[in-house]
């Protein structure tokens, strides 16, 4: 079994602490000559276990800072001087700037205690992870907090003029990651760990036009509303939201599948007889929040055309015309 990487090498990555800290990160014992990205490398210790580990390539990304007792630090140009086997070190200051570090994305990124100063720059939850989902092959080993009741978050959060807040992190986390909670940090209570695999992501815009609108959800009593209600277990807001994506959907091997009220003549309003019709639902996140992708059988819109549907009203909660939408599991 591959031990971790023995004496301290900076006054924050200490033995006890990252002893600690890799306890609660499930890291794999053999890299077995995959690809390594440590986001916020410090000193190197994640890099020199990833080579210890039998990684066969390591890039550590991070700038230099006050060292206690050593002033000013120029990190990288340290941990350059280290010659550690297959590593290599990229000075950035993540955040403010989104290294594309060869353009090929790695096998395992770990974020470990610094993912709320990359947020302090860039005071963007979402611009964060998106630069994560570019760079993640694989798996992202995520370790941090996840509000104000951390300290260094808080000293975040007062330097920004902004709260670090737990709802949008985690919605940002969700739109381009499927996200498990692993449980705490070893060595503060206030933040966790989670592992998180990237996941298609689809990109569109919002659209008017075509699609449920709220009178054919509220027709009738709200029968519609009633019969997705009893197939998904959620009451949907009455109508849906169209986007226009920039690729298909993959509609196929629907989830769910039920019978759903829908009019037998198009075109001439709602007051024609209705009768049910197969109607697909997938599970999606936009922009984090949960929806479903609504669409009857034989539909002859467009593979790039999604109904969205949710307990809420979608276009409330969305911070512009775009969307970022990605089927869940």
């Amino acid at each position: 079994m591959a031990s971790a990487p023995s004496g301290s090498l900076s006054d924050y990555q200490t033995t006890t602490r990252m002893v600690k800290k890799l306890t609660a990160v499930p890291l794999p014992e053999d890299f077995m000559g995959e690809s390594v990205l440590d986001i916020g490398c410090e000193s190197g210790w994640w890099c020199k276990l990833a080579s210890d580990r039998g990684a066969g390539r390591v890039v550590g990304v991070d700038r230099g800072r006050e060292v206690k007792g050593r002033g000013w630090v120029d990190l990288i140009a340290e941990c350059r001087a280290r010659r550690w086997p297959r590593c290599e070190f990229v000075a950035a200051n993540v955040g403010r700037e989104w290294p594309t570090l060869g353009g090929h994305p790695f096998d395992h990124v770990l974020c470990m205690s610094v993912y709320h100063h990359i947020w302090a720059n860039c005071r963007s939850h979402r611009e964060v992870w998106a630069w994560f989902h570019r760079v993640t092959g694989g798996v992202l080993w995520w370790e941090g907090p996840t509000g104000m009741e951390d300290p260094v978050a808080k000293a975040c959060a007062a330097i920004t003029g902004e709260p670090y807040l737990r709802a949008p992190l985690e919605r940002a986390a969700d739109t381009y990651f499927a996200r498990q909670v692993i449980g705490p940090a070893g060595h503060a209570a206030t933040r966790e760990v989670w592992v998180c695999s990237p996941q298609q992501i689809l990109t569109g815009v919002v659209i008017n036009g075509a699609g449920g609108a709220t009178a054919a959800f509220q027709y009738q009593g709200g029968r519609r509303i009633k019969e997705i209600a009893a197939l998904l277990g959620m009451e949907p807001y009455p109508g849906s939201l169209n986007v226009q994506l920039t690729e298909d959907f993959p509609w196929g091997n629907p989830p769910v599948v039920g019978m759903v009220s829908d009019v037998i003549y198009r075109g001439r309003g709602l007051a024609v007889p209705w009768a049910p019709r197969e109607a697909w639902f997938y599970p999606v996140r936009i922009e984090g929040y949960r929806a479903y992708a609504f669409r009857f059988a034989g539909e002859k819109y467009s593979p790039r055309f999604v109904e969205l549907i949710a307990p809420e009203r979608l276009r409330d909660l969305l911070s512009g015309e775009t969307a970022v939408v990605r089927r869940a599991g």
